[in-house]
């Protein structure tokens, strides 16, 4: 497997490309430096992986804006469709280059606000057969009626929504309704036509990431439900 990382403006991408290619690549919206946990699935899955990070995770993930719920960060800045417009144009051509790949097929993963904005972009776009929410934030204000009111892309074949089992039982509002919208969100793209999934998985938001970024990506490429050891 090769390893580089380059700059795209303000965004950092780390590339690994596998020594044998048949199932194109994934583009990993990571808020830390996550995809190095699991450095060998490249390979393993002969996938390409693009991680994506340096991102102001409050505004170029936020489709609109809205009040945080953390006052250490922030309120929401609404930048998601400047940095899908940045990310489609300039990085995915970029990275494609530096890859090899001619037109590949993709995939795009996301973890919290990124896996928000993974169904997001997939509205507008037909880059991508598969999508990938870790940990979705899907209780943001307003999101739900946007999903329901804009069909993702036809080229989406599949979708992939996995939680973490102590997620739901937080206290503070509105991250403890964070089970009951991803099931929403399972229904809405599955009446689409979509096959989908929402797996469970032990712990909290952030534990087994790597794992869980494996159990998406197996799932978005042969469509099995893989059962590792921090799955229910």
């Amino acid at each position: 497997m090769k390893k580089e990382s380059f700059q795209e403006g303000p965004y950092r991408v780390t590339l690994y490309t596998p020594e044998v290619n048949t199932k194109g690549i994934c583009y990993f919206i990571q808020p830390a430096d996550i995809a190095s946990e699991n450095e060998s699935l490249a390979d393993r899955l002969e996938i390409a992986i693009a991680a994506i990070d340096g991102l102001d995770w409050s505004n170029d993930l936020s489709p609109w804006e809205a009040p945080g719920i953390f006052k250490r960060e922030g309120d929401f800045g609404g930048g998601a469709d400047v940095f899908e417009k940045f990310f489609l144009e300039t990085i995915l051509p970029d990275t494609e280059k530096r890859a090899g790949l001619d037109n590949p097929e993709r995939q795009l993963v996301g973890i919290s606000l990124s896996g928000m904005f993974a169904l997001y972009a997939a509205c507008h776009t037909d880059a991508f057969s598969g999508i990938a929410s870790i940990s979705g934030s899907f209780w943001f204000t307003g999101l739900l009626d946007y999903y329901r009111s804009h069909p993702l892309s036809p080229a989406v074949r599949r979708v992939y929504l996995s939680l973490g089992a102590k997620e739901p039982k937080t206290r503070r509002k509105p991250l403890n309704t964070i089970l009951e919208r991803t099931e929403d969100v399972l229904g809405i793209v599955r009446e689409e036509g979509k096959e989908a999934i929402l797996q469970m998985n032990r712990g909290g938001h952030y534990v087994h990431r790597g794992e869980r970024l494996e159990e998406a990506l197996r799932y978005l490429l042969s469509g099995a439900e893989w059962k590792g050891e921090f799955s229910l």
